[in-house]
């Protein structure tokens, strides 16, 4: 009887080393205990633990007539979310009541590499929502509040000159003005 070493299914992440534990040839005597045999077990595999999928690995033993054969499920899954970076600004704002300008963002996963393109983004109120599915499933989620802000006052602009002389008893005449708000404008 052939009896792998460990647990017949296994489940390893994406990227680590795959170690195969092996198996152990045991011969089974009726009202004896079981004796551990001395004989060559035949491991093969194709365990890729650099691809995710279901890798079988079998294992075959010879004993004088006898002859026995186990097998072992390998796993390589990937369950780490992919990671989404944003760009942000300290100056950046958004004026109340406009739309907000993206500032930038990516997204990356150990698996699948760059998914920059895939990523979604909501925009509720003041906070954006960026979202990113790697190809097992694996969701990253990060969010932005937007500053919403208007710190820069009005511009205004006097026509004519800045000193105007006015005679006692006479009128003052307005040479006029402009006062421009990069939020209200006029």
């Amino acid at each position: 009887v052939l009896q792998v070493n460990g647990d017949k299914s296994v489940v390893q992440e994406y990227g680590g080393v795959y170690t195969e534990v092996g198996a152990r040839a045991v011969l089974k005597i009726p009202l004896f205990d079981d004796l551990i045999i001395d004989t060559p077990i035949t491991v093969e595999h194709a365990v890729d633990p650099n691809t995710v999928g279901h890798y079988p690995v079998s294992y075959h033993a010879k004993f004088l007539w006898m002859e026995a054969d186990v097998g072992r499920s390998v796993f390589i899954t990937d369950t780490a979310p992919p990671m989404i970076t944003l760009v942000q600004n300290s100056n950046s704002y958004t004026l109340p009541g406009h739309d907000y300008v993206e500032e930038g963002f990516s997204a990356f996963d150990d698996y699948d590499g760059d998914l920059t393109a895939k990523v979604t983004r909501n925009v509720s109120g003041d906070v954006v929502t960026y979202t990113v599915t790697d190809s097992s499933g694996n969701t990253a989620t990060v969010q932005r509040t937007i500053r919403f802000d208007d710190p820069v006052p009005p511009e205004l602009t006097l026509a004519g000159e800045k000193e105007v002389v006015v005679y006692l008893g006479r009128a003052y005449n307005e040479p006029g003005f402009t006062a421009i708000d990069n939020l209200d404008g006029d």
